[in-house]
Formats: structure tokens, sequence, C-alpha cells
């Protein structure tokens, strides 16, 4: 692409100095003033012209005369031409730019000294409370759309207390999905006292951890009193207490304690 891609055009001027024209005068002079704000000028040789136009000879022949006056020689170099009007809108274009690239240079330049004196006059400028706590506490950065991770989830230590381990996997996400890290320390405590102290957990009635967490199960009473044997039946610990304090113990046949069963002993002779 050429650094001159458009030019000002002013259609009354044109109309007013080109009204005389035929249709291939005016295209040939229309195509000239394009080539002469691209390339500066245009060749003053008329075959050069003309190729440069791409007319056919015959047509260049009879529109070139009254085209001619309207370019002039270009002070002393004869192997060029130029259009008053074209070389004065690219005069404008080279001060502006000139203009833009002073002002940019000395901008520039400004800036490079104000840095040098600061460097060299006042190397340890006082420093500023404020940005000094910005950089010590920079701000935190959040993303609302992404997935928060949990910084120290407790349900490893959970899992660990409780005793029975099955469905590990659905178990971490019903934690995660309640987020029962708030309440940790209480659902820890609670297995490790039931695991300790209550009937049914002692008896090997643990409920899978799953049901667990979804039913609430930390709020269910512990029952600390061991059950009895259904039916009148003794349990295995009665016949065995009864038995050591020389109190008849009955037969020692199909005694129940929770789910062992007592198998009547062998008598020797």
């Amino acid at each position: 692409m050429s650094s001159k891609p458009w030019y000002r055009w002013f259609p009354g001027d044109y109309m007013h100095d080109t009204v005389h024209l035929s249709i291939e005068e005016d295209c040939l002079y229309r195509r000239l003033l394009d080539a002469h704000w691209r390339d500066g000028n245009i060749p003053s040789d008329p075959d050069r012209i003309r190729r440069l136009a791409r007319f056919p000879e015959a047509v260049f022949e009879e529109a070139w005369p009254a085209v001619r006056p309207f370019f002039n020689k270009r002070g002393g170099r004869q192997n060029t031409l130029i259009n008053n009007r074209m070389k004065s809108l690219l005069d404008r274009l080279s001060r502006d730019l000139t203009q833009k690239v002073n002002a940019g240079k000395a901008r520039w330049n400004k800036e490079l000294q104000a840095n040098a004196k600061r460097t060299l006059c006042d190397p340890d400028p006082d420093p500023d409370p404020e940005e000094d706590k910005r950089r010590e506490d920079p701000p935190s950065v959040s993303f609302p759309h992404a997935k928060s991770q949990p910084q120290n989830c407790r349900f490893a230590e959970w899992w660990e207390a409780y005793p029975k381990k099955t469905g590990k996997k659905p178990c971490a996400a019903i934690w995660k999905r309640r987020n029962l890290d708030d309440m940790a320390d209480r659902l820890i405590v609670d297995v490790r006292t039931r695991a300790a102290e209550d009937a049914g957990w002692l008896d090997g009635y643990v409920p899978n951890p799953q049901t667990y967490l979804n039913q609430d199960r930390w709020e269910d009473e512990i029952n600390t009193e061991r059950a009895k044997a259904s039916n009148g039946r003794k349990t295995y610990d009665d016949y065995m207490q009864n038995l050591g304090a020389g109190v008849d113990a009955g037969p020692p046949g199909e005694i129940l304690g929770g789910n062992v069963v007592a198998v009547r002993p062998k008598v020797v002779r």
C-alpha cells in the first residue's frame, strides 16, 4: 500500500477548470493527477506519459494537447512535469509529516531528560506510604465463574475416623456439596464417640458413611446400653457371668447375644 493512499479533492474547482475538456481529455487528466500524487511528478516524455495513463496511441495524441497546459516543467529538471495545485498538496503533506515527527522527537527527548534528571539528581525520592502499601498488599483477583476449591478440606480427617470404609468418592461429593467443613469438628467427635460408646456401633451396626452424611445421623441419640437378646434368651455375657458366680446358668445351649451364638461347651469326663 502506498504511503499516500488518498489526497484532498476539490470538485468545484476541478469542474470549473476542466469544463472545456472532452471525456477522453478529462480521463487522461485525472489519471495523470493520480500518478502525480503517487510519484510526486510525471515524466515529460509523451510516450512515457501515454503508457503511464494506459491510453491508446491515437486517442492520446488527440487528448494530450488539451491536457499539457495543466502541467509545468519542474525548475531545471527537463525530464519531469508538475501540476501546481498537486504540488501544493504534496508540500503541505510533507510539512505536516515533518511537524509530527519533530513533535514526537521533542516529546521523547523531554521524557528522556526528565528520567535522567530523576535518576541522577533524586535517586532516592521520598517514599509514598500508599504506594508501599499497595505493593505489599496487592489486590486479590477473583474469578466468579471459576469453580471454587476448598482451601482446607476436612473430609480426610472425618473419613479416617469413620470405622466403615465404603463409598469414599460419593461421600466426598456429599461432603463438598453440603459444605460440611463448617461442622467438621462436630462430625469427627460424633463418629469417635459412637465408635467407643454406642451399643449399635459396638455390636457392628455401623451405617454406611453415605447414609450417615445424607440422613444427618450425628443428630441421633447415642445408645450406651448394650442390647439384650430377644424372646427371654440370655446373652453369652450373662451366661458366663452366672457360671462364674456359681449360679445355675441353665442349659448352655442356644444363647444369643447380639450377633453371637454361644456353642454348647464340650464336657470332658
